[in-house]
């Protein structure tokens, strides 16, 4: 091996023979040029796939310069030469090199072998290399004797995408914004690249994407870096911020990465103000009348760097508190309201507005808080004149209205301001007009001209907090300007007390005056009288107060002085206020209850005590026939007080008697002597109707009378009639006084004249020397006309009946008079007094056994005075009884009495405490108020003290608008014992005060008034207010207790009469009950109150009527609360089992077409949606799937403005609402977050898109799901972005309602209970932390009794748990928003929501187990992701259209695939062949009945997205669909041998089994490699089986199994990869594996035919199972061929050949070869000998 071998031919001279002459050379040689032997095939050297454009890359140990490439349409292989035995002809021991490309090393399925000559590279283009798929070149090198030898590449795969980089985020992953300029992190997922992977990473800050000028390029960072922290910037607030990201793969691929806009941001926005109530005038409200709702405005926000993005708010019952409401996001709304509420009366609400930066930075504002005040003010009291807080009805100023009102009150929101006006009605304003005054003023003098006697009111009107108004109205006012006018001047009763002489009177323990006034427009309000004494010493008491009487009594003891002179004064005013005053027009009267005292006879006396009293001419007497004259002398009569006035005598001619004087005689006294004093002798003449005669006894009896009448004692005195001188019938002479017993005694009794003063004498014995027999008679042994009338004295004027009972109000005097009859049988007459039912007479007043009982009734007399002595004094209540003994004779009397005088001291009387009152019953209870305005009954029962003269007390019954007045109705007098009257008829008026006045008046004319304390006459209900159900102010909309009831009430009022008692009912419904009162329960003043209440027979709602009822009895209107549910369950749960069809018209934007290859249009896209007008800056854009992966259909819309539809409803059904939203914009615009504005019924809220830097970004999609409650029959929905930058897109929306649900089965033992789908927390939760939050639904709990009142959610991660989020309370939001959770993957959240009802029963429902899933789906182990076919082998290459993908491989352990999307294209992620449809989470299949051209190659595109919102983007490495078989018009099948034979081996024969067919020219259109299937039979038909020999294009012959010379048909037929073969190719072969025989018994035969030519034959010479061909030569010498060289004719076994030179002569070899159609052969040869010349 490897030597080279040269061939040498030398030519003797004597063998040469030269053509030509020329000279013969010695001997000629020629050699070959050589034959290297070269038994090996080529060395070979190393190839290499080398980058396009790199050539001749030295081996570096034989590897790959790189094992991937980017480019799928070229690929160069360069190689280092092979080595093989080099011969001096040639360079190279190779004589060419070829290439191919396959996908399996020795594989030439791309590219088939190509020479290239001796090049070392070569660059093969228009390639369709297959993505992620390994290729490898083939190098085969042929040496001259062609021998080959091959080397292979190592494998390069394709990997024509760049490294997938994640999103990059700064700060935290969570962040929208930077809070600080000068330290924060870069961070970024792994960058990946699971072709080529991950070589080199570098990254810059820059204020642009991609730039730098921030932060220059920092790299070679380890391609497994996941990011950085920096240190030492100092970026200002404001700075936009971006992130990049630069990454290199092993195929040479970068991808550059770059970050959302930062905005660096680290303060806090500037707060702004926050205001009560809705942006209206004023500007903040303090109170309200709304208790279900609460709405807010602010302003003033700002931050100068990252922007306000975001307004929360919450309300609470202190500023800063979320009690109420938690922080609840408005977007970039200014303000926001809250409805469904139950606020409490009288409570606080403050909100308070959070307002966040970009930087997620906050500041608070607070309100100042809003009362809620659901009811007017409590009504006052309005008053006209207000001295000392007293109204008046009457004034005298015409040019002043005094008003002043008290009383307003509000307990929730106070007195804000009033509104005064005054006119001639009630709310009139013709007199002063309306007048705003502030709530510290409750009075004001108003200068206006008032009219006379019209009534005149004034008007309040008082406004609270929350502008709600009470109104009240005075009772009115009458001006009088007028004085009153005196009738006639005040005046001493002294008739009434008793008088005997006029201007005077004797009693000193009473006094009575009287008087007449009256007024013009107002009554007479009060008058004052007074006694005043003429020396102007104090008065004897102070000043009287006698209302509007015309008369009045004062009695007392020792209330007047005896001898004083009393002036009466009185001062009276009308009610107006004007007074007069005056006196009476006498002198005065005098007062003197003392008698005088009594004198003596001044006669001379026999007594050891010379008393001096006789005076000259006393006792003298002249007389003639009919009449004579008595001079009487007497001394010391006297009275110090009054004086005697006047001295009175009588004279009879017996005991007693007068006879002789003719009666009482007034005596005209002089004094006798000058002395002065009481002591002085007068001398007085007593004319005698009689004469008189000597030894006659008279009796004189001698008085003085002072200056009031009262008369002394008595002086009796018995004398003898002495006669001095007697001349014819004149006569004269003195009389004796007989004393010392001396004197005759009258009768049996002891009358006499000479005992002791006041004493008896014994009485006259009889002639038994035994004293008299006295006896007594009764009046009724007499003839009445005997009787003497004797009557107890009743003063002038006042009834009296004949032994009647009467009364006296002296407590110092008794009086008696009598009537004696005439002519009268008694001798004389003697009275005394005592006490009735007691004996004797004079028995309790007198020392019976030791002072005189009787005194004698002096002559003339009809009138007895008794002072009762100071041991005896009158008692009150005592009855006297006045008796006068008549006597008819010495020894008989009889003695006549009175029935009695009552002692009545003080007259009627009001007990302390009671007065009059106005009642509606006899008996009832006093009333205060009215609604009656023409009948009132006056009761005055037990309000006068019982008296002694109570039985005769008579009553005036009055009514006035004015205490003590009687101007409405006078005083009209009743019977007496009377306790009550009904005044009828009349017309008051409401709103004003009338006082009933009683006076009570004894028979004595003393009298007590007793006034009423008024009412008002109130006609108008009360003011109604709010009945709340339950206890507290917040009204209760359910409770438990399904068995009572209990109700509070506020805000009712009565200006007028006030609230008496409230009456509560309770029923099923709001109808109150039937009837004024039938069914309510008077409850008091309570203002709350329980009831029982059947609920289970009368239904689970009950209402409270509340009526109240003034003090007038008028009932007010029934107020019905709003009902409270009776509920002792509680809420229970309801999962929509089944939703109904699609609401909203054209959901997904494709219109009414299915999706197709192309998107709608914007017409057709936003059909049926309303956009926004005037439309925003930028007009709607509709994105295909090349530009986002939809969310649902084919396409997603781009909106810069609103986006709306108005659809059905069915009011207070319940919808489901979904969104699927994902952001928009380029990345120099791109935001870390962009919001849209949701509104639909109940929904007004910011929805957040912010990117999920776990999801990949063509998937980066925020689904959202709400529940509403619509409140009309159309609803509509309103998508608005936040900012007209940045666009939000679109899709997925849809609006159903539930048209079947199921009903959770509670547990009555356990609140807590599991439902899976009740609780459920979106779409998109638990991937990583949101900015926004988690948020929770849970739509399907409810309480169809009572409703639910509130919500709270936690996060847990055990059902029911708070590990993550404590109970938060949404109100009676279904759903809530979490803040960012500290959770880590692989865990299970649990959401859990308390639902409370308004009955306060609990609900807790928890979700299954949400696992917390950071990773989106996976491909499992092993698995290939999409595979195209049904798997689990990948097919590449198909002939249908019906077209199948299987992705079961790709999985998600924690949350499981959710939804899977899938679409057909003819590049990887693209969907023009079958746009995105849903599609199942394990495969998909479509028959694709468009024509698609042969050799088209589809990719399967899948995103499925896991239970956590995350999306895996996957894409099969294509599908070829082959719909033609290959063709073989132009193949052509070869045998050729490994051994070498020196004959062409002829078509369909083999020398052997060791050879091998192969075959050329099959075609596939579509260009993909072909596969080969072979089939021999070996009867030359076509039964054979096909045996597929794969992508080789040759096989052994050893393996097609030939028989020698059995002829076998061997066809091949290309099978391309969708398993369509072509029309076979095919060949009839037979295997000859051996040369000819030579057969020995068969010679050649020989013979001249002719001198020139030779025949030959050698049929039979050589045998073989073939046919066999022939070749011949002939020379002269053996080997020699000279004369024939390589002649013969194949298959013909003859040969004749003729040459000229050709003679029998010589001799001749003959050389014949045998050889098959294998090549094989064997020789035969033969002699012509010259001299046998035919052989």
């Amino acid at each position: 091996h490897g030597q080279t071998y040269y061939v040498c031919v030398q030519a003797l001279a004597s063998d040469i023979t030269l053509l030509t002459p020329a000279p013969v050379p010695a001997a000629l040689t020629a050699c070959s040029d050589g034959v290297t032997v070269d038994l090996w095939a080529p060395v070979g050297g190393c190839v290499q796939i080398v980058p396009a454009g790199v050539q001749s890359v030295p081996p570096r140990a034989c590897v790959n310069a790189s094992g991937f490439q980017a480019s799928v349409t070229e690929m160069q292989v360069v190689w280092s030469p092979f080595q093989d035995v080099r011969s001096s002809f040639h360079v190279s021991g190779v004589a060419y090199y070829q290439y191919a490309i396959g996908t399996a090393p020795g594989l030439a399925d791309v590219v088939d072998f190509v020479n290239v000559g001796l090049r070392t590279d070569a660059l093969a283009n228009g390639l369709a290399l297959k993505p992620q798929l390994t290729y490898y070149a083939t190098v085969r090198a042929y040496d001259f004797t062609g021998q080959w030898s091959d080397a292979h590449s190592l494998g390069v795969t394709v990997d024509n995408t760049p490294p997938a980089l994640g999103p990059l985020w700064l700060g935290s992953e969570v962040a929208l914004s930077l809070t600080s300029g000068s330290s924060f992190p870069v961070g970024w997922y792994p960058a990946v690249d699971f072709a080529s992977g991950v070589v080199e990473l570098g990254w810059s800050l820059g204020s642009r994407p991609g730039s730098s000028d921030l932060y220059q390029w920092t790299g070679l960072l380890p391609p497994f870096a996941l990011g950085t922290t920096l240190q030492g910037l100092a970026l200002p607030d404001g700075q936009l911020v971006f992130a990049s990201l630069l990454a290199l793969n092993g195929a040479g691929l970068t991808s550059l990465q770059t970050s959302l806009g930062y905005v660096v941001d680290s303060t806090p926005p500037i707060p702004g103000s926050a205001y009560d109530g809705p942006p209206t005038t004023p500007q903040d409200l303090d109170y309200t009348t709304n208790h279900t709702s609460l709405s807010a405005h602010w302003s003033d926000f700002f931050d100068p760097h990252s922007g306000i993005v975001e307004y929360s708010w919450a309300t609470g019952t202190c500023a800063g508190c979320s009690n109420v409401q938690a922080f609840v996001s408005v977007g970039l709304a200014t303000q926001a309201s809250r409805s469904g509420l139950s606020l409490a009366r009288g409570a606080t609400y403050y909100v308070t507005v959070r307002g966040c930066n970009g930087a997620g930075l906050c500041s608070l504002a607070y309100t100042n808080g809003v009362t809620v005040d659901l009811t007017p003010p409590i009504p006052g009291r309005v008053m006209e004149g207000c001295v000392g807080g007293v109204d008046v009805q009457y004034q005298a100023s015409r040019s002043v209205l005094a008003a002043c009102w008290n009383g307003f009150h509000d307990p929730f929101s106070t007195i804000q301001y009033y509104i005064v006006s005054a006119g001639l009605s009630p709310g009139g304003t013709t007199i002063v007009p309306p007048t705003t005054l502030p709530p510290s003023e409750t009075s004001r003098l108003f200068n206006v001209a008032l009219p006379l006697a019209a009534p005149i009111y004034v008007t309040v009107q008082a406004y609270n907090g929350a502008r709600l108004s009470a109104v009240a109205s005075s009772n009115g006012v009458v001006v009088d300007d007028a004085f009153p006018k005196v009738g006639s001047l005040i005046a001493v009763d002294t008739a009434w007390a008793g008088s005997l002489v006029q201007g005077s009177q004797y009693a000193s323990t009473a006094v009575r005056v009287k008087w007449s006034t009256n007024a013009t427009y107002s009554p007479i309000n009060t008058s004052v009288w007074t006694l005043v004494t003429r020396n102007g010493v104090s008065p004897p008491f102070p000043p009287q107060q006698a209302g509007s009487q015309s008369s009045a009594v004062v009695m007392g003891p020792s209330l007047l002085s005896n001898g004083e002179l009393y002036q009466p004064f009185l001062t009276t005013c009308s009610a107006a206020g004007l007074c007069v005053q005056g006196g009476a027009s006498s002198a005065g009267i005098l007062v003197d209850s003392s008698p005088p005292v009594e004198g003596f006879f001044a006669a001379s006396t026999t007594s050891a005590a010379q008393l001096h009293r006789a005076v000259a001419g006393g006792f003298a007497w002249t007389g003639g026939a009919s009449n004579s004259n008595v001079t009487l002398a007497f001394v010391g009569f006297s009275d110090p007080h009054s004086g005697v006035t006047s001295y009175w005598v009588a004279v009879g001619s017996s005991y007693g008697q007068s006879d002789l004087s003719a009666g009482s005689v007034q005596l005209r006294p002089t004094p006798a002597t000058t002395q002065g004093g009481d002591n002085v002798t007068l001398l007085a003449n007593v004319f005698l109707s009689k004469p008189l005669n000597g030894s006659q006894i008279v009796y004189v009896s001698l008085w003085a009378l002072n200056g009031v009448g009262l008369r002394s004692r008595a002086v009796q005195g018995s004398f003898r009639v002495d006669v001095t001188a007697s001349a014819g019938r004149a006569s004269n002479g003195t009389l004796a006084l007989l004393r010392s017993y001396t004197c005759p005694v009258a009768t049996c009794a002891g009358h006499c004249t000479c005992a002791a003063r006041g004493q008896l004498c014994s009485p006259t014995p009889s002639a038994a020397s035994s004293p008299l027999a006295c006896t007594q008679s009764a009046p009724s042994s007499l003839s009445p006309s005997s009787w003497v009338n004797v009557t107890g004295y009743v003063p002038q004027g006042l009834p009296s009946s004949p032994y009647g009972t009467g009364y006296t109000a002296l407590r110092d005097k008794l009086l008696g008079s009598l009537t004696p009859p005439s002519p009268s049988p008694y001798k004389f007459l003697e009275w005394t007094f005592g006490t009735r039912g007691m004996t004797p007479p004079g028995a309790g007043l007198l020392d019976t056994a030791n002072d005189p009982i009787w005194r004698v009734m002096l002559p003339g007399d009809v009138i007895a005075v008794f002072s009762p002595s100071a041991s005896y004094p009158l008692q009150d209540g005592n009855s006297y009884v006045f008796y006068v003994r008549a006597w008819l004779n010495s020894t008989h009397s009889v003695t006549f009495s009175t029935g009695g005088v009552t002692v009545d001291l003080a007259g009627p009387q009001a007990v302390g405490g009671l007065r009059v009152k106005e009642v509606l019953q006899s008996g009832g209870q006093d009333i205060d108020f009215s609604s009656n305005t023409s009948s009132v009954l006056v009761s005055w029962t037990s309000v006068f003290a019982s008296s002694p003269s109570s039985a005769s007390t008579t009553y005036s019954v009055g009514l006035g608008d004015t205490p003590n007045s009687a101007n409405v109705r006078a005083l009209t007098q009743v019977a007496a014992g009377t306790s009550s009257f009904l005044f009828s008829g009349l017309s008051l008026s409401p709103g004003s005060r009338y006082y009933s006045i009683v006076t009570a008046t004894s028979p004595l004319q003393t009298s007590t008034v007793s006034v009423s304390d008024g009412f008002v006459v109130d006609m108008t209900p009360p003011q109604v207010g709010e009945v709340v159900d339950g206890r507290s102010y917040a009204d209760a909309t359910a409770q438990t207790n399904v068995t009572s009831y209990s109700a509070r009430w506020l805000g009712f009022s009565d200006s007028i009469s006030g609230i008496h008692h409230y009456e509560l009912a309770v029923t099923n419904s709001t109808s109150p009950p039937p009837g004024a009162s039938a069914g309510y329960v008077g409850v008091g003043i309570k203002l709350s109150s329980t009831l029982g209440y059947p609920g289970p027979q009368l239904g689970p709602v009950a209402y409270g009527h509340v009526v109240a009822v003034n003090n007038a009895g008028v009932r007010s209107a029934d107020v019905t609360s709003d009902g409270v549910v009776l509920d002792a369950t509680r809420p229970t749960a309801q999962l929509c089992s089944a939703h109904s069809p699609e609401i909203l018209t054209n959901p997904s934007f494709e219109g009414p077409t299915s999706c197709g290859s192309f998107a709608p249009s914007i017409s057709v896209a936003t059909q049926s949606w309303q956009l926004a007008s005037p439309p925003p800056p930028l007009l709607p854009v509709v994105l295909s799937v090349a530009q986002l992966v939809p969310a649902d259909g084919c396409v997603s819309l781009v909106v810069w403005g609103s986006l709306s539809q108005t659809f059905p409803t069915v009011p207070a059904a319940t919808y489901r609402l979904l969104l699927a939203l994902s952001r928009y914009g380029t990345l120099e615009e791109g935001m870390a977050v962009v919001r849209a504005r949701l509104v639909a019924p109940g929904i007004d809220e910011l929805v957040t898109v912010s990117h999920n830097h776990r999801s990949p970004p063509y998937d980066s999609w925020r689904r959202f799901e709400f529940y509403f409650t619509a409140t009309s029959s159309t609803s509509s929905v309103i998508l608005t972005p936040a900012s007209g930058r940045y666009g939000v897109v679109v899709d997925a929306f849809s609006i159903t309602g539930c048209s079947s649900t199921v009903e959770m089965a509670t547990n009555s033992t356990s609140p807590m209970v599991q439902w899976p789908g009740v609780v459920s927390l979106g779409e998109h939760f638990l991937s990583a932390p949101l900015p926004s939050g988690v948020r929770g639904n849970w739509g399907g709990i409810l309480d169809a009794q009572s409703g639910v009142a509130r919500y709270m959610w936690a996060l847990g991660t055990v059902p029911g748990g708070e590990q993550l989020m404590g109970y938060t309370s949404t109100g009676v939001n279904a759903f809530g928003t979490s803040g960012p959770l500290e959770i880590k993957h692989g865990m299970s959240v649990f959401a859990s929501v308390l639902a409370m009802n308004n009955a306060g029963q609990e609900l807790v429902v928890h979700s299954e187990g949400f696992p917390v899933d950071f990773t989106p789906p996976t491909v499992s182990g092993g698995g290939v992701g999409v595979v195209d076919g049904v798997g689990p082998v990948d097919l590449d290459y198909q002939s249908s259209g019906f077209v199948q993908a299987n992705w079961s491989s790709l999985v998600d352990p924690e949350s499981g695939i959710a939804t899977c999307r899938w679409a057909i294209g003819t590049s990887p992620k693209a969907s023009d062949i079958m746009a995105y449809s849903v599609a199942s989470t394990t495969g998909g299949q479509i028959n694709l009945t468009s024509s698609l051209p042969h050799g088209t190659t589809l990719y399967s595109t899948v995103v499925c997205t896991n239970g956590a919102g995350l999306s895996t983007w996957l894409h099969s490495d294509g599908l070829t669909l082959l719909s033609l078989p290959p063709t073989s018009t132009n193949v052509t099948l070869l045998t050729s041998g490994a051994t070498y034979t020196t004959y062409d081996v002829r078509r369909g024969f083999v020398p052997g089994n060791a050879g091998v067919l192969s075959w050329t020219g099959f075609l596939e259109p579509a260009g993909t490699p072909l596969q080969y299937e072979v089939s021999c039979d070996q009867s030359g038909g076509v039964s054979g089986g096909w045996t597929s020999v794969g992508f080789a294009t040759q096989v052994t012959l050893s393996w097609l199994n030939l028989t020698e010379g059995v002829a076998s048909l061997v066809r091949v037929r290309a099978v391309n990869l969708a398993g369509l073969a072509s029309v076979p190719a095919q060949l009839l072969l037979t295997m000859l594996p051996n040369p000819p025989m030579r057969q020995s018994s068969v010679q050649i035969s020989a013979n001249w035919t002719m001198s020139t030519q030779l025949h030959f034959d050698w049929t039979g010479v050589f045998a073989s199972p073939g046919p066999l061909y022939y070749e011949y030569s002939l020379g002269e010498h053996l080997g020699s061929t000279d004369v024939v060289r390589w002649g013969g004719s194949l298959a013909v076994t003859t040969a004749t050949i003729t040459q000229p030179w050709l003679t029998p002569t010589s001799s001749y070899f003959f050389m014949l070869t045998a050889y098959t159609p294998a090549g094989l052969y064997s020789t035969a040869k033969t002699f012509i000998s010259a001299t046998n010349v035919f052989g």
